[in-house]
């Protein structure tokens, strides 16, 4: 009797059939890629390389001008800083100036009315001086803007009427008032002192 081992032809039919086919595979993948070209993998890795470095290098450029117009511009804005403080001391100077110029006016203008008011005291004590009897004479005249206190003395009472009718005969005054007239003893004998209050009218 013979005996035939089928499975055993069959597998090892099958594993020389996979072998081939394994061995056909990667024979026509080495062949359909072929052998590796180092020159033209060298050639690509240098453009791509070289794209590299030239793109860093653009975007260095970039920065470099980015960092030259920021430094420009800090440049500016420092000298813009300058000229700001100088104009804002030359406005506190001019403000200044402003307020030492109203001063001045007020000042001046204080001047003026004391000058209005002392040629007007002036000329009403002078005015006064014309009015006075032969024996009254004044010791002290007051001014309060155009209140007017004056006091005086006297040897007669009548020379003391005469006087208070005369100022208040005269434009220049009014509102003529004899407050206070009393007899005071001195070395030369008795006098009468008085007190007399007007308004002067005009000046």
């Amino acid at each position: 009797m013979i005996t035939v081992n089928l499975l055993k032809n069959i597998g090892a039919s099958a594993h020389g059939s996979l072998a081939k086919k394994k061995f056909s595979l990667f024979g026509s993948m080495k062949s359909a890629s072929g052998p590796l070209d180092q020159k033209e993998l060298s050639i690509k890795i240098g453009l791509i390389v070289s794209f590299m470095v030239i793109l860093v290098g653009y975007e260095f450029l970039h920065i470099m001008q980015r960092e030259d117009e920021l430094s420009v511009l800090t440049k500016q804005k420092a000298e813009y800083d300058v000229e700001i403080g100088k104009l804002g001391s030359l406005v506190a100077e001019v403000e200044q100036f402003i307020k030492e110029r109203e001063s001045l006016i007020k000042k001046f203008e204080i001047i003026g009315k004391l000058a209005e008011k002392r040629t007007s005291y002036v000329q009403a004590v002078d005015t006064l001086q014309t009015l006075l009897p032969e024996k009254v004479w004044f010791t002290e005249v007051t001014f309060e803007g155009k209140n007017v206190k004056l006091k005086g003395d006297s040897t007669e009472d009548n020379a003391i009427l005469d006087f208070v009718k005369g100022i208040e005969d005269n434009v220049y005054f009014s509102d003529v008032v004899l407050t206070s007239a009393v007899e005071v003893k001195t070395n030369t004998g008795v006098i009468k002192r008085f007190e007399i209050i007007f308004v002067l009218e005009k000046g």
